[in-house]
């Protein structure tokens, strides 16, 4: 059971159909900028949760019943089995919001009290920046786009999720990428697309 910090409005999801509790509760995390959406299932009840700037917070609270219900709905839709219930399960949804398209990784797992789900969101119109656009002060930018600039060498990216690991390192391809170098990246899963990256699955 999550023990997030409720930061903005709870969603009130009680008198919805599957269908339409899952979009909104997506909608909700896509405004929001999460980079996480969560469905736990505890003893007596389902909590909805989105991770924001690294922290999670609650979005809301059901049944177990209708939470059975929006997991049944994500995995069908990202083309699971929703008659497994015993092994972990993984699959993907592109979904089409308000013109643009957003990519959902959902996983389940089985726990104690029924199958958790988590769902990375990967929103394409928010998730590629120009290296000058991440916020970093001159002596930053300075610096890093000096190591970029060096013929050998390893940079290490670290840090929790969210916190803009990924949108970082997609900075510093299209920063490299000026056609004149050939560029190859081995990704779990392949995120974002930049003309003239070879992405290879690994």
């Amino acid at each position: 059971m999550t023990n997030g910090t409720n930061f903005h409005p709870a969603l009130s999801l009680s008198d919805l159909e599957p269908q339409a509790a899952v979009d909104q509760i997506v909608r909700h995390a896509i405004d929001l900028q999460a980079s996480d959406l969560f469905i736990f299932s505890n003893e007596g009840s389902t909590s909805i949760a989105v991770r924001v700037l690294g922290q999670i917070e609650q979005a809301a609270l059901m049944s177990r019943e209708q939470g059975r219900h929006l997991i049944n709905f994500f995995k069908a839709t990202a083309g699971m089995d929703i008659a497994e219930h015993r092994r972990p399960q993984e699959g993907r949804w592109l979904r089409d919001q308000n013109g643009n398209r957003v990519d959902l990784r959902i996983n389940i797992v089985p726990t104690l009290f029924g199958e958790d789900l988590a769902v990375r969101i990967l929103n394409h119109q928010i998730g590629l920046r120009p290296l000058d656009c991440l916020g970093l002060s001159r002596n930053e930018y300075n610096r890093l786009t000096g190591l970029l600039a060096s013929p050998s060498g390893l940079v290490l990216v670290t840090g929790p999720t969210g916190t803009g690991k990924t949108t970082s390192l997609y900075a510093c391809l299209q920063h490299l990428n000026t056609g004149r170098r050939k560029i190859n990246t081995i990704e779990d899963p392949i995120e974002y697309a930049i003309v003239g990256v070879r992405r290879s699955p690994r």
